[in-house]
């Protein structure tokens, strides 16, 4: 079915560990697009290690068979988001041409996160290849003077994050009329496995930094079965544990949201994905009173103040917090 409109090229560029696939899957699964991302053609047919001496060769000659087939796209009135790099500016002037003679508006977006946020991305990215390639650090420094970022003059609109919402509002909608809300971000809540145990140490600050018995309290959790994790677009982006420790009662014991998520309603998420699996009739948590953002989410949800437990960190008061989530357990558990 073609647009009525002029069909939409959306080209993502930014270095190594910019989060470009993230971004180009974000716009495919919010919008009418089709995505094209280079690495996981190459990765499909070559492998995730491929020859040097042969790497250049095979990838310029995956990317003329992809430019073949999203220009057909275009042509047809077909939305396409265009995942390949776009390194260098000859190269972004050259697609941004050729979509424009396909009858196609050009949007762009160039990612900035910090170099040591891009690294780290690569590190956890190597530690589980899908789609995409090793990239030692060596290369990683290497390979930076090779990269032209974009100056002004050629539009692209700057993106620290590349779940940034603020993007929603450029797509244009499925055929129902629909793109994805800026305040409530598409979502996938599962039991964590021991998969995930790297990835949720090394997105919370407390279990990297190796302080307070985090990271046994991560291993216990998911050995027990009682860790899930909120995963957007393939990142994992938080986590909470729900046990039945307190006076057996459910206990939301931990709920950890990854920086640059909070506030979008990934909290609330958690809370209602346990909420829903609780055994017993009461649901507590407790945060300090130093958690501001906690106590609004409290709230939002239903929970009242149980009473403070104090001497457990020195000058914060420990809230506890309730809520009634299983009216059928009504009467059951009574101390």
């Amino acid at each position: 079915m073609k647009n009525p409109s002029p069909p939409i090229a959306y080209l993502i560029t930014g270095y190594l560990g910019a989060g470009k696939t993230t971004l180009a899957k974000r716009i495919e699964a919010e919008s009418a697009a089709v995505r094209f991302s280079l690495d996981e053609w190459v990765t499909h047919l070559f492998g995730d290690d491929p020859p040097v001496e042969t790497f250049d060769d095979k990838r310029e000659r995956v990317r003329e068979l992809m430019q073949r087939y999203w220009l057909r796209l275009l042509g047809k009135g077909c939305d396409v988001v265009l995942d390949e790099g776009f390194w260098s500016r000859s190269r972004r002037g050259e697609v941004k041409t050729l979509a424009r003679e396909a009858g196609a508006v050009v949007r762009g977006y160039v990612l900035n996160p910090s170099e040591d946020e891009m690294w780290r991305r690569c590190e956890k990215r190597n530690r589980r290849l899908d789609g995409s390639f090793f990239i030692s650090r060596n290369t990683f420094d290497v390979l930076k003077p090779r990269y032209e970022p974009p100056d002004e003059s050629e539009g692209f609109v700057p993106i620290d994050n590349p779940l940034d919402l603020n993007v929603a509002h450029n797509l244009r909608p499925h055929r129902d009329g629909q793109v994805m809300s800026a305040q409530t971000p598409r979502l996938m809540i599962r039991a964590a496995n021991q998969a995930d145990i790297p990835t949720l140490i090394d997105l919370d600050n407390i279990a990297r930094a190796d302080r307070e018995g985090r990271r046994d309290f991560i291993r216990t959790a998911i050995e027990k079965r009682e860790c899930h994790v909120a995963i957007s677009f393939d990142e994992v982006v938080g986590y909470v544990v729900l046990n039945y420790h307190f006076y057996g009662q459910g206990f939301i014991d931990m709920l950890y949201l990854k920086d640059g998520f909070r506030g979008q309603g990934i909290g609330g998420r958690l809370v209602d994905y346990v909420e829903a699996r609780c055994r017993t009739l009461k649901l507590f948590t407790s945060t300090n009173v130093s958690n501001q953002p906690m106590q609004k989410l409290m709230a939002k949800k239903g929970y009242e103040p149980s009473g403070e437990i104090h001497n457990l960190d020195e000058g914060d008061p420990e809230i506890v917090y309730c809520k009634y989530v299983n009216p059928s357990k009504q009467g059951e558990g009574k101390r």
